[in-house]
């Protein structure tokens, strides 16, 4: 008896310890949620600030007889990420920079990488010529980049936080 509740016993742990947590993934194929959450992924709307900040930098660049920027979906999660770092800790800053960057040239085979920021600009132009005002942010608006995107978070007091990512493939 005593050796069957050790076999029992031993069965037991080694089902405990063997089997593995589904994935989310995983999870959410089984209850058939996969779509709805590649569904609710792809309903999130890009800020128009967001937009024009990119079409206008865009624009300065073709002005210069720049490469355009193609948009970049990785580099926009990153900037939007950032932006909710900044709204929560309520400072305009470029903490975490270089495991963006990291992010970048691993996934994207990226050979440079540089970021603006920007905190209570409400129009699109004001963004931009701030960033010309500044010689880094300068910079890197008419540097050898091909891709890139924009974020915009606002905080509860409706301020919004701008990070543009760009890099060169």
């Amino acid at each position: 008896m005593k050796k069957s509740i050790h076999l029992l016993t031993a069965f037991t742990l080694f089902l405990f310890f063997s089997c593995s947590a589904p994935s989310l993934e995983e999870e959410l194929d089984f209850f058939g949620l996969e779509q709805v959450a590649d569904q609710e992924k792809s309903d999130e709307q890009i800020s128009p600030l967001a937009t024009e900040v990119f079409s206008l930098i865009n624009s300065y660049r073709s002005d210069l007889n720049l490469a355009e920027l193609k948009w970049n979906d990785l580099a926009y999660e990153l900037a939007l990420n950032h932006n909710e770092h900044m709204v929560e800790t309520e400072s305009l800053n470029h903490d975490n920079f270089n495991w963006r960057k990291s992010k970048i040239s691993l996934q994207e085979n990226a050979s440079e990488v540089a970021e603006n920021i920007s905190r209570h600009f409400v129009d699109s132009q004001e963004v931009l010529e701030s960033w010309l005002m500044n010689q880094i942010h300068r910079q890197h608006i008419e540097g050898d980049f091909n891709n890139s995107a924009v974020a915009v978070s606002t905080d509860s007091k409706g301020n919004y936080y701008l990070t543009q990512i760009y890099f060169k493939k």
